[in-house]
Parts: structure tokens; C-alpha cells; sequence
């Protein structure tokens, strides 16, 4: 059976089934994960390596931190000290402060960003400044409100990101100016739209929903269902965040699709001296921390669901 009318099955039956995800015991003075009955051990092996890794590494955004929250284990041993934005930051940078601050919190883990003072500071954005954002930020503001708790509306993000969606079902990484303008779906920014789009599902478009995760179906790689970025390069950090997207859809980890999107990000591994030291943004480039941490936490969420979802619940 072809690739494509195989993964087009799939996501008939990714849209009726909930994801299942399995359970599991944390041993957190040590910060290994333990095995439990109807877990992977590979999947627990791939995690450790990346615990392991950060325990010589400084955590350099929210995604590192959201990995290690998903797992359970323990933030003892862990550099946080870059999770704090400086004076210049960004609204972006703001957002993930926001993020990596909320979730230390929730783990009760004293020194992180300040979350609540950076989530009044988002919250208070108005629509037409919300609408200048690129949509890579706008979904990690979205991302921030939820996870401090924050008042906000969620359908100003989600219509403002349906706004966005073009010919083919992807979304395109900034809004367009205008009705004439030919603006391209941008594989990373259509990720992280899927990931708000099943986060607040009651809140959008039935068929915007069904056309974004279906782009994402049919861009997978026939050959290893990786996921190529802007420059059709075969990219670890859009594979992983695609991974991510269709695990908060409820696709299942246990599905064709993402068990090859797993085997396939295995293959960005940097491994220069034989054993795990991170990953490559693209097959055979150099070390990527972008990489490695968006990788992080698609092998997390990919083991115990995605935390966004569980904090929309």
C-alpha cells in the first residue's frame, strides 16, 4: 500500500481514537527513569541518554525544563541559570521564561523565571499586537498564558492562527498583509499551530483542524517519514516538533507514523566520540542544541503524553 494512502488511514483513525500513553514510575533522587510494565524500554533508554547529556549541559530554553517535567524525575543536578531572559528579551524569549518558570513551579522547584510577572506582561498584549507576531511566537505566548494560568481568551490566538492557514492546509510563518500576497506554509510554524489548534480543539475550525494535521500527514518523508524545514532540508528540530504536534492531536506513538518519526530522529544523533552527546539539526551537520532539545521533549512527550495537552484538561 502506498506511504501516502497509509498515512491517510491513519489519520481517519487518529481522529476517532484517543492516544493512549503509557505510565511510569520515576526514581527521582537519582533522576533515572524506571521501567514499568507497558512502557518501551527503548523509549526509556532514549530519554535517559538525554537526561544524562543535560546533566553536563545548561538548559537553554522551556524545552528542556517541559522534558524534564513530563518525565517526573527530578531538576536536582540541573543547570538553570540561562532559563532567565536578560533586559533586550524578546516577547518570545519572554514566553518560553514564562513556560520554564510556570512548570519549576508546578515541580516546586524554587529560582526559575519569574512566570507570573512575564505572563502579565504577554497577557496584556492587544489583538493587533498578537497579530504582528510571528506564528512560532504567538503559539509559544499561547503556550505561556496556558501554563501560568493567566486569564486570557484562547480564541484570539486560535482564530488569529486560523488566519494564517494557506493553500494546502499548512500555515504560513508570519500573518499576511494582504489578500494578494503568496505567502508559503512553513513546516516549523505549521508544527507549533497544530500543537495550539489540538490544545484548544473545542475552539477550532473543524475543517482548519483536519486540513493542518493532514499537511502534516503529507509532508511526512515517504522513505523515513521525516519532516524537511523552509529550505527542504531534512531537519531533526522539524521532525521533532511535528512529533510533538501529532502526539497532542492524539495520534498514537504506538502508530506507523510515529514509531518511523522515533527511528528517524535516532538518526540525527551526534555521537562524535561513540557514545550520545547531543544532535544534528540536519543528517551529518554539526552538534545542535536547538536540536537535541527539541528532540528531548518530543521523546518525552512521546513516553508520558504531551504536558500541554494534560494542563488544557
Amino acid at each position: 500500500m502506498p506511504l501516502k494512502r497509509l498515512l491517510a488511514l491513519l489519520l481517519s483513525a487518529a481522529l476517532l481514537l484517543p492516544a493512549l500513553y503509557a505510565c511510569s514510575e520515576q526514581t527521582e533522587e537519582s533522576g533515572d527513569v524506571s521501567r514499568s510494565a507497558g512502557t518501551d524500554a527503548d523509549a526509556l533508554a532514549q530519554v535517559q541518554h538525554y537526561l544524562d547529556y543535560y546533566k553536563e549541559h545548561p538548559f537553554t530554553s522551556y524545552r528542556e525544563v517541559a522534558a524534564v517535567y513530563a518525565l517526573g524525575v527530578s531538576f536536582d543536578g540541573y543547570d538553570l541559570s540561562a532559563l532567565e531572559p536578560d533586559e533586550k528579551a524578546g516577547t518570545g524569549e519572554k514566553a518560553g521564561a514564562a513556560i520554564a518558570g510556570a512548570l519549576l513551579e508546578k515541580a516546586g522547584v524554587a529560582g526559575g523565571p519569574d512566570a507570573a510577572a512575564y505572563a502579565a506582561e504577554l497577557a496584556a498584549l492587544s489583538e493587533d499586537e498578537l497579530a504582528t507576531l510571528d506564528t512560532e511566537t504567538l503559539c509559544d505566548v499561547a503556550l505561556a498564558l496556558l501554563c501560568t494560568g493567566q486569564a486570557h481568551d484562547p480564541s484570539l490566538f486560535v482564530d488569529e492562527l486560523e488566519s494564517r492557514q494557506v493553500r494546502g492546509g499548512g500555515i504560513a510563518a508570519v500573518k499576511p498583509v494582504s489578500a494578494d500576497d503568496v505567502i508559503v506554509a512553513d513546516p516549523d510554524a505549521t508544527a507549533a499551530a497544530m500543537t495550539v489548534f489540538a490544545v484548544y480543539k473545542s475552539r477550532t475550525d473543524g475543517t482548519i483542524y483536519d486540513n493542518t494535521l493532514m499537511y502534516l500527514y503529507n509532508t511526512a518523508d515517504e522513505t523515513d517519514a521525516s519532516f524537511a524545514d523552509l529550505d527542504g532540508k531534512k531537519s531533526a528540530v522539524t521532525t521533532a516538533k511535528t512529533l510533538v504536534a501529532l502526539l497532542c492531536a492524539g495520534v498514537s506513538i504506538g502508530g506507523s507514523l510515529c514509531a518511523n518519526i522515533k527511528t528517524t530522529l535516532d538518526t540525527f544523533r551526534y555521537e562524535p566520540a561513540g557514545y550520545f552527546a547531543g544532535m544534528r539539526a540536519h543528517q551529518g551537520g554539526a552538534h545542535s542544541e536547538e536540536a537535541t532539545a527539541e528532540c528531548f521533549l518530543a521523546f518525552a512527550f512521546s513516553v508520558y503524553g504531551p504536558t500541554w495537552v494534560k494542563l488544557a484538561e
